[in-house]
């Protein structure tokens, strides 16, 4: 008998995917999105992407570029971000040196965070010490920061636009820092916090800390609504128009 737990994490899991395919729907549906395309879902895919025909990209039969989206549900809770970290006897907690080649640019301000002021791995070696199986890890938030962390994860997967359910639209990623695509969309601002916890069900640990990560969350209350929703059709067509003026 699945738990309640279970069942909650499944059902929003659902809710969340339901929220995704009904956006690829209204962008293929308005000429944004390719209509061979689906929602990624749990696949690891782009969850979405935008064309417009200034690019070298050739989608039926017309030239355009393809710039890769990120969907959340909600800004609350959301998981901007996801990094695994083991334990290794010399070198005390870290992020493996395969992390960081999948994900450098997290995977550094990961390394660069703080807990009270004090640098996060030397925290844990501190607090937390050698990992061993059953030991349980307590999880704990780090110092707040800015949105960095957040871009940092969406650079590492070529992600330009992120849309938020409940905020609207928003540059991201790679197109964080200056509108690259000419979309006319406000950057992803606001402040979050690194927060470690254990993927595993009981928090029980092997000896390498198999089963730690740090993931990212914003807070809900410093993420203003952007002046954009692409699930309103003027919008999606006003940001498309941007992008195909693009000089």
């Amino acid at each position: 008998m699945k738990s309640f737990l279970n069942f909650i994490t499944e059902s929003d899991t659902s809710h969340a995917f339901s929220l995704e395919k009904k956006l690829v729907d209204h962008l293929k549906q308005h000429g944004a999105m390719d209509k061979n395309s689906a929602a990624a879902g749990s696949t690891g895919g782009h969850d979405f992407h935008l064309m417009h025909s200034s690019g070298a990209d050739k989608v039926g039969g017309v030239f355009r570029k393809t710039i890769h989206g990120e969907t959340k549900k909600s800004i609350s809770g959301a998981k901007l971000g996801s990094v695994a970290i083991r334990y290794h006897h010399e070198h005390g907690w870290h992020v493996s040196e395969k992390t960081k080649k999948e994900k450098p640019n997290l995977a550094s301000e990961v390394e660069k965070s703080t807990v009270n002021g004090v640098p996060l791995f030397k925290h844990l070696n501190k607090h937390w010490g050698k990992p061993g199986p059953g030991k349980i890890l307590p999880g704990f938030k780090a110092d707040h920061t800015d949105m960095k962390p957040a871009h940092a994860y969406m650079k590492d997967h070529d992600v330009h636009v992120i849309h938020i359910h409940d905020r609207g639209t928003y540059r991201a990623g790679k197109s964080h820092l200056k509108d690259v695509h000419s979309t006319g969309l406000p950057a992803l601002k606001g402040t979050g916090h690194f927060q470690v916890s254990t993927e595993r069900s009981g928090g029980g640990q092997n000896e390498n800390g198999t089963g730690m990560q740090v993931n990212f969350r914003a807070h809900p209350k410093s993420v203003e609504k952007s002046t954009h929703d692409i699930m309103n059709k003027e919008h999606l067509n006003s940001v498309l128009g941007n992008m195909r003026n693009k000089k």
